[in-house]
């Protein structure tokens, strides 16, 4: 059983966000092709999602998990 893949950075992402030290998150999370990013960054929280990848806290990604596995 995986528990961990690494990716690296998929290079520059075509948005301008506050921190630009958080680039490479979004940029990894692309390459990654996942559908959530789970964190309690303030920068990237506002941004909602980028793309397709929607930004959470752990808080609101619990709910949507749980949800999923109750149905």
């Amino acid at each position: 059983l995986q528990y961990v893949t690494l990716f690296e950075s998929a290079g520059e992402i075509d948005i301008i966000i506050r921190d630009p030290k958080d680039m490479h998150i979004l940029s990894c999370a692309e390459n990654a092709k996942v559908g959530y990013i789970v964190t309690k960054d303030k920068d990237l929280l506002v941004l909602d999602k980028y793309k397709e990848i929607k930004i959470r806290t752990p808080e609101e990604f619990l709910v949507i998990f749980k949800g999923v596995f109750s149905e």
